[in-house]
């Protein structure tokens, strides 16, 4: 993420003011999705309705729609939300997020996400940000010279931690 997202929708899945409206919570300022919202929270929730009890609308027309994580889980929540054109996936953790490019790529990695199949990886070069992706959880990240990897998984089974390696 470039730094275009809000850092509150970023770091808190509870950053929407608003009525709830059928499952939907909408802003009294702006009840009315973009077409990017529209389009990937459609495609969201038509394959995971779990995420219909906790969608957003926002008072510019971007959505945010997020579950609750297991409580074995570090994740605290898996939330779907768009700022304009961008869309992106997170869990509920800082620097836990992935920009997306289509409604398809959205289902795709939130269905893997929720099986366990893919992991955040938070990249980190002397306990500061570096970098964050996703990666297969049977994969070792790829890391730079001094740079260590935390990964988090939907369930907490398969966190871990990579210390970093003198390349």
């Amino acid at each position: 993420i470039d730094g275009s997202f809000p850092l509150s929708l970023i770091l808190s899945p509870n950053s929407v003011v608003g009525k709830i409206v059928s499952g939907i919570i909408f802003s009294s300022k702006q009840p009315h999705m973009s077409p990017t919202a529209r389009r990937f929270s459609k495609a969201l929730v038509g394959k995971f309705p779990q995420f219909r009890r906790h969608l957003c609308v926002l008072p510019n027309g971007d959505f945010e729609a997020y579950i609750t994580a297991p409580r074995t889980s570090k994740a605290g929540a898996l939330v779907c939300l768009s700022h304009g054109s961008d869309v992106c996936v997170r869990f509920a953790l800082p620097r836990a997020v992935y920009a997306v490019d289509s409604a398809k790529e959205l289902v795709t990695i939130v269905e893997q996400l929720l099986r366990n199949e893919l992991v955040f990886v938070v990249l980190s070069t002397q306990r500061k940000w570096s970098g964050t992706t996703l990666s297969k959880r049977s994969d070792r990240p790829v890391q730079g010279a001094g740079e260590s990897a935390r990964l988090i998984s939907w369930s907490g089974k398969f966190d871990r931690y990579i210390r970093a390696s003198q390349k």
